[in-house]
C-alpha cells in the first residue's frame, strides 16, 4: 500500500493556506492606514489575529512559493462583515495597544502609515 504524502516531505510542491488570512492582511493594512493609530507590526498583527479568530477559516491548497493563494470570490455581505470586523478590531487595538508607550516610541514604524 502506498504511503500518503503528508506534504511535509522536503520538496513538497503544495502548501495549505487559510485564504481569509491573506484577505484580512490586505484589508487591515488599508483600513489601519486611514485611521489615526499606531501602525507598527505588533498592532497590525494584533488586529489581524482578533479578526481571524472571529472568522471561520477557509483553507485552500496553493503551490509552494506563491505569494498569494488564489483568493476565493467573496460575497458583498462577507466583504462587509470582514470590513466591520477589521474596523472594530483596529479601534480596540488603537484604544488598548498591547505594547507600552516606550516600545512604541522606540519602534521606527510607530504611527507610520502602511
Amino acid at each position: 500500500m502506498a504511503k500518503p504524502d503528508s506534504g511535509l516531505e522536503r520538496g513538497a510542491r503544495y502548501i495549505l493556506r487559510n485564504s481569509y488570512e491573506e484577505m484580512v492582511r490586505i484589508r487591515t493594512k488599508e483600513i489601519m492606514s486611514r485611521m489615526d493609530m499606531c501602525c507598527c507590526e505588533k498592532c497590525y498583527l494584533d488586529v489581524c489575529a482578533l479578526v481571524l479568530n472571529q472568522l471561520q477559516p477557509r483553507y485552500v491548497t496553493t503551490e509552494k512559493g506563491s505569494l498569494i493563494a488564489k483568493l476565493p470570490e467573496m460575497s458583498k455581505r462577507k466583504e462587509l462583515e470582514m470590513t466591520v470586523l477589521i474596523s472594530r478590531a483596529a479601534k480596540m487595538v488603537r484604544d488598548h495597544p498591547s505594547h507600552d508607550a516606550k516600545m512604541a516610541r522606540d519602534n521606527p514604524n510607530h504611527d507610520a502609515k502602511m
